[in-house]
């Protein structure tokens, strides 16, 4: 199939699957779930970089337990306090490409 497949979401999902668990540290997230969130973070805000594209840059549904470790990380504190919505995300990464400035993306991006 077309768009983003198992092979992007695939590792993490048997991961889990095999440990039975919501996060790779088992019930609370351990150092390896905050080290590949940024790339799943990344990943929820292409639908939104890239609407002419659609759903096809949306993770499949059968990704059950991915999509269960993506709302229980941004349920944890780190996340929660420092992660950036799909959309917030989007808009920050579009206005520091046009303007390399990272600060002036933050602020334009507030309140996504």
């Amino acid at each position: 199939s077309s768009g983003i497949n198992a092979e992007y979401g695939g590792g993490l999902e048997n991961e889990l699957n095999k440990r039975n668990s919501l996060f790779l540290g088992g019930e609370t997230p351990c150092m390896s779930d905050y080290m590949i969130w940024p790339f799943y973070e990344r990943l929820q805000a292409l639908p939104n970089m890239r609407p002419e594209i659609g759903t096809k840059l949306e993770l499949p549904q059968d990704l059950v337990r991915v999509k269960k470790w993506l709302g229980a990380m941004r349920c944890t504190g780190p996340v929660s306090q420092y992660g950036l919505s799909p959309a917030r995300l989007a808009k920050a990464l579009a206005v520091s490409a046009t303007t390399g400035d990272t600060d002036r993306a933050m602020r334009e991006s507030e309140g996504l």
